[in-house]
């Protein structure tokens, strides 16, 4: 995340109240099939968790790491992390996290990296072989970028960036399905093999 979307992530989130942000991950458990895919993971990661414990408001695991560029801000105005979250101040290009996990999960965050093919790659790092990474994201036109949100993403290049592991499902909504907005979305999971091989679509 750059300092420019900084300010903007702030504001959203002193302005989202936790009754909404707790609604959007329940219905993120059916919408990106997480029980399906995050069932039985020992250890997960929540890229861009946000100050409320991201996915673990709703699902716990015995490891849990929220990552987050702004934790510093966010122990200033917010208190209600999830018991037993490790909460770390990374992003999608460092992690400042030192460990493998079984799974990595982001919801509407990697349009702030500024660099999808080196998030991608710091992504498959910290996924254990056999592990899963869980996806939602924007694909914001030209005219719909702003402060906040300043990365043109296509569906090929989120197909390009994570090519390296097994693409095990896969879906491309006209608007966003937690608020209906009209961003185009994409919704995917992938599996870590144990070599970079062919991607292979369903």
């Amino acid at each position: 995340m750059t300092d420019q979307n900084k300010p903007y992530e702030l504001e959203y989130w002193e302005k989202a109240p936790s009754e909404k942000v707790l609604a959007r991950y329940t219905k993120a458990v059916d919408v990106l099939r997480l029980d399906e895919f995050l069932g039985g993971c020992q250890s997960v990661i929540d890229l861009g968790s946000g100050p409320y414990g991201g996915i673990f408001t709703v699902r716990t695991f015995p490891v849990m790491v929220a990552i987050d560029p702004l934790w510093d801000e966010y122990n200033k105005r917010f208190s209600s992390v999830p018991q037993n979250v490790m909460t770390v101040q990374g992003d999608s290009l460092d992690f400042q996290y030192d460990g493998k996990v079984d799974a990595v999960f982001s919801m509407n965050a990697l349009d702030h990296s500024g660099d999808l093919f080196a998030t991608a790659e710091e992504i498959g790092r910290h996924i254990n072989t056999g592990g899963v990474f869980v996806l939602h994201l924007h694909m914001r036109t030209q005219e719909q970028l702003n402060a906040g949100h300043r990365m043109l993403i296509t569906e090929q290049d989120i197909d390009k960036a994570f090519g390296f592991m097994q693409r095990v499902w896969k879906q491309v909504a006209p608007v966003c399905p937690f608020d209906n907005k009209a961003y185009r979305s994409y919704l995917g999971a992938w599996k870590k093999q144990q070599t970079r091989g062919n991607t292979n679509g369903i």
